[in-house]
């Protein structure tokens, strides 16, 4: 009825202005974007809506960013049609999944579509760069929507809970069956800001500097 797994994406997006230029109050995290320059990571990013057939899912997927603060939030409503997020309802289900984030060193990026390597995504050099970013998890919480989602969660003991309620924010830190959240998890970032539109591509393989080229999150 409703899936489980959740991608930790450090891909975000916000404004064009570099980090530390009195645009913003809370310093960036330290990431270079495809032309060379700061960042300013800071604000809300999000992965258009998405429609899972097999879960009957439209899934709303959004990193909030403030600094090294990284608040992951995943919107499910129960659906049997085509992807729609700009219900008005409350979400079946409501993921948070927040983390401190902190950069590393920046090495080029190798690219692959979630299966096979393939070339950078339009626009992009092969010789972009991508950062490692490793997230430190902090809180994980799980809000059923309704008495329904709620009865379900309870039935297969979600991260190891029996007594959710609709409407009645969880928390369930360390949970393994949300997308393997327990300690830390690294990625590696790709943020394109040639274009109009800023766009972040991120990969959580264990090859390093390899980032996925599709579903980049953007603002």
């Amino acid at each position: 009825m409703v899936c489980f797994l959740i991608s930790m994406s450090l891909t975000a997006c916000g404004d064009k202005t570099s980090a530390g230029n009195g645009s913003s109050a809370t310093a960036s995290l330290d990431i270079k974007g495809t032309s060379g320059n700061a960042v300013n990571m800071n604000g809300t990013w999000t992965v258009p809506c998405e429609h899972s057939t097999a879960d009957n899912l439209d899934i709303l997927r959004r990193n909030v960013i403030s600094g090294s603060s990284v608040i992951y939030i995943e919107s499910q409503w129960i659906a049997s049609t085509t992807a729609n997020c700009t219900q008005n309802t409350t979400p079946s289900a409501l993921f948070k999944v927040t983390t401190t984030a902190s950069t590393g060193a920046a090495a080029a990026a190798s690219w692959t579509d979630g299966g096979s390597s393939t070339l950078p995504p339009t626009g992009i050099s092969k010789t972009a760069k991508a950062t490692l970013v490793t997230q430190t998890f902090k809180s994980v919480t799980v809000t059923p929507g309704t008495s329904q989602v709620a009865v379900y969660y309870n039935s297969i003991a979600l991260c190891g809970k029996t007594d959710y309620a609709a409407g009645v924010e969880k928390e369930v830190f360390p949970c393994a069956a949300i997308g393997g959240v327990s300690s830390t998890a690294t990625s590696y970032v790709v943020v394109d800001d040639a274009a109009a539109v800023l766009k972040s591509y991120s990969g959580e393989y264990t090859t390093p500097y390899l980032v996925d080229s599709t579903n980049p999150m953007s603002k």
